[in-house]
């Protein structure tokens, strides 16, 4: 028998929000003689990224941080975090996809981010975020994937159960919390995948 799905989550960044264009965050990577993935490791994977994903620390704080580990003024966190992200864009064809599956899938989005980044993302790409029935960043609720209550919370939001969602996430870490957890998942690898196994596998379509 078919599942029924009634609604698809989305992760944010690497997902919803990519780096469409790596130059800037190699150069800034090669100015401190490190690769783009050596890089990416102080500023997502480090315990003071994980506070700041549960909101125990501001945005602002988390980069000048990051900042003094290369040795930067502290207070110059700014600067390094606009280079970080000037080849980040959210994708609009996504976001296009996303508007057409409703109103017959509920949409949400989940994500592990650190604080402003529902005011931030609408500086990407206002209005956004209205393609979701309910969102719900990290640091608002002090939760983080792959935590269970975390993708219970966003489930609740959503009026769905578990075994009628589709969780899509490009962690592997996080595709598995949400099989855990009792949801269907696809680890997001790119758009036409992602369609491709939702049409294929769930009988989930757009338009």
């Amino acid at each position: 028998m078919e599942k029924e799905i009634r609604g698809i989550i989305w992760d944010m960044g690497g997902v919803v929000l990519r780096t469409m264009d790596p130059a800037p965050r190699t150069e800034l990577a090669q100015r401190f003689g490190l690769t783009m993935k050596e890089l990416e490791k102080v500023a997502f994977l480090g315990e003071d990224s994980k506070s700041a994903e549960l909101g125990q620390i501001t945005r602002e704080e988390h980069w000048n941080w990051v900042a003094a580990q290369f040795g930067m003024d502290p207070q110059d966190g700014h600067i390094f975090e606009d280079q970080f992200w000037a080849g980040d864009q959210v994708d609009v064809d996504l976001i296009k996809y996303i508007r057409e599956l409703r109103p017959e899938y509920k949409t949400g989005l989940l994500s592990n981010a650190w604080s402003d980044m529902r005011e931030l993302i609408d500086g990407y790409l206002p209005h956004c975020l209205d393609v979701f029935d309910a969102s719900i960043f990290s640091y608002e609720v002090g939760l983080v994937k792959p935590d269970a209550r975390f993708y219970q919370a966003i489930l609740d939001q959503m009026g769905v159960e578990a075994s009628q969602a589709i969780f899509i996430d490009d962690f592997a870490i996080n595709i598995e919390g949400a099989l855990a957890a009792g949801l269907n998942a696809i680890q997001f690898e790119t758009i036409d995948q992602v369609k491709k196994t939702l049409a294929t596998q769930y009988q989930v379509y757009s338009g």
